[in-house]
């Protein structure tokens, strides 16, 4: 995912599912990822 470098991505319901899902796929990226949950990780 080339194209997602250099980026911040925002992503909301970090909690679970597809949040949950998308937090990790781009925590393994060159992104900053911020992901507002409510719980601790």
């Amino acid at each position: 995912m080339n194209y997602l470098q250099n980026k911040v991505a925002i992503v909301t319901g970090a909690s679970s599912g597809i949040g949950a899902a998308t937090t990790r796929a781009l925590a393994a990226q060159p992104t900053v990822s911020i992901s507002p949950t409510r719980q601790d990780w």
